[in-house]
């Protein structure tokens, strides 16, 4: 019905005793997951969701209360995933080491869209890590109306931590993060970033 109600109510749970969904290999933007609340899972990386070598659409979700044990406490990508990400909030999410909220590691390429990355946690002092709403490793990620706010890194980057990756932001807003080392919004090593019309 393309009514944004249903989504609250339209739960997957981990129940904390693993991660909630997996997407492994090979998949294109023409598989997709629309419209749940991704909620509750734990797991090493990808609490709520895990992306290895795909590049599905993920859109209209909440990812919320998700822990991982490592990164993405939300979701995690790796190995050449480059997923959609459209019209989603990621909320409320745990990592111990890095991205908080999401993580993307070895040539990974997403795209996010229309995207609520709030109040996400890194948890580990540890200055491999960070990025309490997102973090990067040897990526490339494109960001279009992606706003950050109230996210928290014990690490480096409160919103963004990067390393030797390209970020492109466009109309974002970066907004009450806090790092408790160095780059309350953005913490950036070796990384190409272009910014436009961006609100800090």
């Amino acid at each position: 019905t393309n009514d944004t109600s249903y989504i609250s109510s339209t739960i997957i749970d981990g129940t904390e005793s693993g991660r909630v969904v997996n997407i492994y290999e090979n998949g294109d933007s023409t598989a997709v997951l629309d419209g749940f609340t991704i909620t509750n899972g734990l797991a090493g990386n990808g609490g709520g969701i895990m992306l290895h070598n795909t590049s599905p659409t993920l859109k209209n979700l909440i990812v919320s209360n998700n822990v991982a044990t490592d990164q993405g406490g939300g979701i995690f990508g790796d190995v050449n995933s480059s997923p959609r990400i459209l019209n989603t909030i990621i909320k409320n999410n745990t990592a111990e080491l890095g991205g908080g909220g999401l993580a993307f590691s070895s040539n990974c390429n997403p795209k996010l869209v229309g995207v609520e990355i709030n109040d996400n946690t890194i948890t580990s002092s540890n200055l491999n890590g960070g990025g309490g709403g997102m973090f990067l490793n040897d990526c490339s990620v494109e960001l279009l109306d992606v706003n950050f706010n109230n996210n928290v890194s014990n690490s480096h980057g409160g919103a963004i931590k990067s390393n030797n990756s390209s970020v492109t932001f466009s109309n974002g807003i970066i907004s009450n993060n806090n790092s408790i080392n160095a780059g309350g919004g953005l913490y950036s090593n070796n990384t190409i970033v272009n910014l436009s019309l961006i609100h800090i």
